[in-house]
């Protein structure tokens, strides 16, 4: 299926008068935390934060995960460029992972929380609030949501359309119950839809594939043989890989990735990115593992490039090339939920890894530039820190987003430490000032078309001097899963679009025409009449 749309033009550009303040690094960032209304809470994060448009009103919004103590905080953007807090998840519960989208088909973002249940003691199926059409989040019981039916000591949700029916499915990784002899661990819920019985309400699947893996800590999700089934990486102790098949499946196929990838880790982040614009997505999986404890256990990144296009490897239908060597990655050290942007718009994609200390200090996070050969070089005087000194937190994850619609992407990250009596953590937000000349576009993507997610949709731009592409969604996974669809890109030197794509997970391809660089656009349906 093809149809024609147009685009209507939203915002005008914006240049931006602050240098860099920097000479030998192409980025720099301000942190104006306080200024834009992120309030100084020092609780526990959990995990780093999820961002999305909950209420639609055309300004990105983050959900932040606290511990035990405090609830969840819900920080929604604003034309003004500053955030308004709400709380949400309000009762004591033991909150980890987070993840939004639009789960009942209102056109509004949705969020699901992972619930630890106590270390195993007591636990928890998932928790969901749901936005409302008058853009009011509502948290709805366990038993209206569907999401009974297995007890879970959660880490981490992830939203993903399983069946390729359009609408919103869940994804639960856990840890191993206490009893031994309960060998499942994750659970996975089909989204019954909005007709006839279902508005958004779910229901357990029993038995998809995945639900005895072995990973624990975080995940990836993907399309890596572009069949429109997701595909799922699960992370430490090394990385399993399951691939999505039709009727609700996963099949286990480790086995095809390369063997260190599998024997190795622990891994800490992950995240999807087209480093050389050939218009797959390759995979950066960072090296390292901190949680709850003080254990700090190291472990070296693994870039992997995708070969599918060169595929015919039926039995396993996609391979990965390890260019880890020749990237200039780091080899040592802990690398917690790293996220990817074109933080410069030179038209590549750079790496923002928020750094774990290896004793009980913050140290300054990096930025690793993409040099446009498959490799990468390393800044960490860029700005993009809070106060170090006295700062005995360590990152969880952070997201990268144009808080503003200025063009230039911007870094929220999130810091925990929970040792004893003692909870700490902080959220600050990043503001991207670098001032070099070269040319954007961010796309807004609708939340559905024709009642079809754009979860994890390929969007692709053409110019004259070469093609971008992106996936819809998050910019990068560990224990988190956001919905950002105002999607940038960094252009470069080129000043005219020619075209633009979406191609939905399910398959259905959308053209859109070209425009100006240095704006923002909204993608808007236009009917083909017949002549």
């Amino acid at each position: 299926m093809r149809a024609v749309l147009l685009l209507l033009l939203l915002v005008p550009v914006t240049q931006l008068a602050r240098s860099q303040g920097h000479l030998d690094c192409p980025f720099g960032f301000q942190d104006v935390s306080e200024h834009v209304g992120i309030v100084f809470n020092p609780q526990d994060k959990t995990t780093g934060p999820t961002v999305g448009d909950l209420n639609q009103d055309g300004y990105l919004d983050i959900v932040q995960c606290n511990h035990v103590r405090f609830p969840m905080e819900v920080y929604y953007g604003s034309e003004k460029g500053s955030f308004t807090r709400q709380r949400a998840f309000k009762t004591k519960m033991d909150r980890h992972g987070t993840a939004t989208g639009d789960v009942d088909g209102n056109g509004k973002l949705d969020i699901v929380l992972a619930i630890g249940g106590d270390n195993g003691i007591k636990p928890l199926p998932p928790r969901e609030v749901r936005t409302s059409s008058d853009g009011e989040l509502h948290e709805i019981s366990i038993e209206e949501a569907g999401l009974g039916g297995r007890m879970l000591r959660g880490v981490a949700p992830r939203l993903l359309d399983i069946d390729r029916d359009g609408d919103l499915d869940l994804f639960v990784l856990s840890r191993p119950s206490l009893d031994l002899s309960n060998v499942i661990r994750h659970a996975v819920y089909e989204n019954l839809g909005t007709e006839p019985n279902g508005n958004g309400t779910y229901q357990l699947i029993n038995y998809t594939g995945i639900e005895k893996s072995v990973g624990q800590a975080g995940f990836l999700v993907t399309d890596v043989d572009s069949d429109g089934y997701p595909d799922i990486f699960i992370l430490s102790p090394g990385v399993r890989f399951y691939r999505g098949r039709p009727k609700r499946k996963f099949v286990d196929k480790t086995s095809c990735l390369p063997l260190g990838l599998r024997s190795s880790g622990p891994y800490g982040g992950a995240v999807q990115l087209d480093i050389d614009n050939d218009g797959d997505m390759d995979i950066l999986f960072s090296g390292g593992l901190r949680l709850k404890t003080k254990l700090l256990k190291s472990g070296r990144d693994v870039l992997l490039e995708n070969l599918s296009e060169n595929v015919t490897d039926a039995n396993c239908g996609f391979r990965y090339a390890d260019v880890t060597e020749t990237a200039n990655l780091r080899t040592d050290g802990i690398r917690h939920g790293i996220t990817a942007a074109d933080f410069n718009n030179d038209g590549f994609i750079d790496i923002f890894m928020p750094e774990v200390g290896p004793g009980g200090a913050r140290i300054n996070d990096t930025i690793m530039l993409n040099l446009g050969n498959k490799s990468f070089l390393g800044f960490t005087d860029h700005g993009a820190n809070g106060p170090l000194e006295g700062d005995i937190t360590y990152p969880t994850g952070a997201q990268a987003f144009d808080y503003d619609r200025d063009g230039l992407v911007d870094i929220v990250v999130a810091t925990r430490y929970n040792q004893g009596n003692q909870s700490q953590g902080y959220l600050r937000l990043f503001k991207n000032t670098v001032e070099n000349g070269n040319n954007y576009l961010i796309v807004q993507v609708p939340v559905s078309i024709d009642g079809k997610t754009t979860m994890d949709a390929l969007l692709t731009v053409r110019t004259g001097g070469g093609s971008f592409h992106r996936v819809v969604g998050s910019v990068g996974e560990f224990r988190t899963q956001s919905f950002i669809d105002q999607v940038h890109f960094g252009l470069g030197n080129n000043s005219v679009v020619l075209s633009i794509d979406l191609k939905l997970m399910e398959g259905t391809l959308y053209a859109f025409g070209g425009c100006a660089a240095n704006q923002m656009i909204s993608l808007s349906l236009s009917p083909i009449l017949p002549s």
